[in-house]
């Protein structure tokens, strides 16, 4: 009698610590993580950039080009990151935080929905830009 009521007990432990309907992690981001994201991938072939990031070594060292690009709250920018060169938000270079990144050898299409200056740098050469949004 003992051990039953011991297993009864249990049961009864573990179903209050059971799922409480709220979005788990596994379920993707919750409406609050997708709202405080200032940064979103969209995809480019169904969007027209506002401008375009690559990377130019006309000057004999590679930089962003532009260096800063201007655009408005819920513009498109396009990175075209080259086989040796990628894009990283944050400042300093070597500080990622997190809001976006273009890895070598892709293209993304970001969309920036808060004003404000969003700095970014090549990982491995840690030349800066950035996107100025008003």
């Amino acid at each position: 009698m003992r051990s039953y009521s011991l297993a009864l007990v249990s049961m009864f432990v573990l179903a209050a610590c059971g799922d409480d309907g709220g979005t788990s992690p596994a379920d993707g981001p919750s409406q609050q993580d997708s709202a405080a994201s200032s940064v979103a991938e969209v995809d480019c072939a169904s969007v027209t950039p506002d401008a375009t990031v690559v990377v130019s070594s006309a000057t004999g060292t590679a930089a962003y080009d532009p260096m800063t690009t201007n655009i408005s709250v819920n513009g498109v920018v396009k990175f075209t990151m080259p086989g040796s060169h990628s894009a990283v938000s944050g400042s300093p270079p070597g500080t990622a935080d997190g809001k976006f990144r273009v890895n070598f050898n892709e293209t993304k299409c970001l969309r920036f929905t808060e004003a404000g200056t969003y700095p970014f740098w090549c990982d491995p050469h840690h030349f800066m830009g950035s996107i100025v949004v008003q």
